[in-house]
């Protein structure tokens, strides 16, 4: 690869993390039963929208 090409992948990487970690984070917080935003609780697993939006499907 040449400098431009580098260049422009770097920044593609850049951008598509800048979007997409967010989402993911979002998520992950969903599962998140305690009003603390804590990786901690994340394992329970029991939110109770969660769970509601799980019902519809």
């Amino acid at each position: 690869m040449n400098q431009r090409s580098t260049f422009i992948f770097t920044m593609l990487c850049f951008g598509f993390a800048f979007l997409y970690i967010p989402i993911v984070l979002v998520i992950i917080y969903s599962f998140n039963d305690s009003k603390l935003v804590t990786f901690g609780a994340v394992g329970q697993l029991g939110g109770i929208w969660n769970s509601s939006v799980m019902k519809t499907f």
